[in-house]
């Protein structure tokens, strides 16, 4: 896997830390950690191996690889490629980097598809509409640095999220903030939602993945997590994961319904010939509204969305065999 260049990563520090100090002649440069106050410069940087570590904990990291692309990334509340794009400087090295790990390697899609006319970024508009639409997402648990990070959008009321693959337009799904209608790109720009997962640049390579199926679900459990838009995961989508190389794992967290059990079978069988560590985690039942949670947005409106995290790693189980017999019979 391609490196990120040692001559970037110390010209991004000074540029962002310029009271950085210099370790190890020169192969560790330290900083305040940025994410909480620290004072005591306890975030060291490698350079050479482009990986970060605070002596204190990596809770910093929400999860992911401590690594140097995850601090920008965070940093600049931005997405992976954004952040590659900032500290390489252009956009073909991040797609050289992002699928270097495969020997079929997976080509960025070229859809030629445009976002809905009248879309604006959520963050640059104002207004009653604009305020009613914050208002809905921040009840479905994505605030205002989320809006900014994934780019979400607005075309009257409807709420549209652009699908990114190496910072390029791919895709995008809107959703009407009332009357909760969806809507895709037309049938004849020749791309549908089973092309794609959403969430494709906003989590790092060579690490584990969350598959989810709604985007309100992905962004609920956060870092690393990406949305099918569906139960079923397509071929084409197995494509996508596997340009993403999760050497540590796969978590399959679908709703907590008959679709979602049968769904961790099929994709299971789509996903078990390219990765062994296939695990699942389904929303615990926890009553909501007259009835038990069956995402894990509804657990977040359930408990608080600053909880659902820690919930989720205690649910996390492997896919056994006896674990599909059950998922076959309705029950787990």
């Amino acid at each position: 896997m391609k490196q990120v260049p040692r001559e970037n990563i110390i010209q991004w520090i000074v540029t962002n830390f310029p009271d950085h100090k210099i370790r190890k002649n020169g192969e560790e440069y330290r900083i305040n950690n940025p994410f909480d106050g620290d004072t005591g410069y306890h975030l060291e940087i490698s350079v050479d191996k482009a990986v970060c570590h605070d002596w204190r904990g990596d809770e910093w990291a929400h999860g992911g690889k401590p690594t140097f692309i995850r601090l920008v990334q965070l940093y600049k509340k931005c997405s992976y490629a954004q952040a590659m794009e900032e500290v390489v400087g252009h956009v073909n090295y991040i797609s050289e980097y992002k699928r270097g790990m495969l020997e079929d390697k997976v080509e960025p899609e070229k859809s030629g598809i445009e976002l809905p006319e009248n879309c604006k970024p959520i963050i640059e508009s104002n207004g009653q509409i604009v305020k009613y639409i914050v208002g809905w997402l921040k009840s479905r648990g994505v605030d205002v640095d989320m809006i900014k990070k994934y780019d979400i959008r607005h075309a009257g009321y409807d709420v549209i999220w652009p699908y990114y693959e190496y910072d390029m337009l791919v895709y995008w799904q809107a959703r009407h903030s009332i009357n909760k209608m969806f809507r895709f790109p037309p049938e004849s720009t020749g791309v549908s939602k089973g092309m794609f997962i959403y969430g494709f640049d906003y989590v790092e390579p060579s690490d584990y993945i969350i598959i989810t199926e709604a985007i309100f679900g992905a962004h609920t459990l956060g870092g690393q997590a990406v949305a099918t838009g569906g139960a079923d995961m397509t071929t084409r989508q197995v494509l996508k994961i596997r340009a993403l190389n999760p050497v540590n794992g796969i978590i399959l967290a679908p709703d907590s319904d008959e679709a979602g059990l049968k769904s961790i079978i099929r994709n299971f069988g789509l996903l078990s010939p390219y990765f062994q560590k296939i695990h699942f985690a389904l929303p615990p039942p926890i009553e909501f509204n007259d009835a038990y949670v069956k995402d894990w947005n509804e657990l977040g409106q359930a408990i608080g969305f600053n909880n659902v995290r820690k919930r989720f790693e205690d649910c996390i189980k492997p896919i056994t065999m006896k674990a599909l017999d059950g998922f076959a019979m309705g029950i787990f």
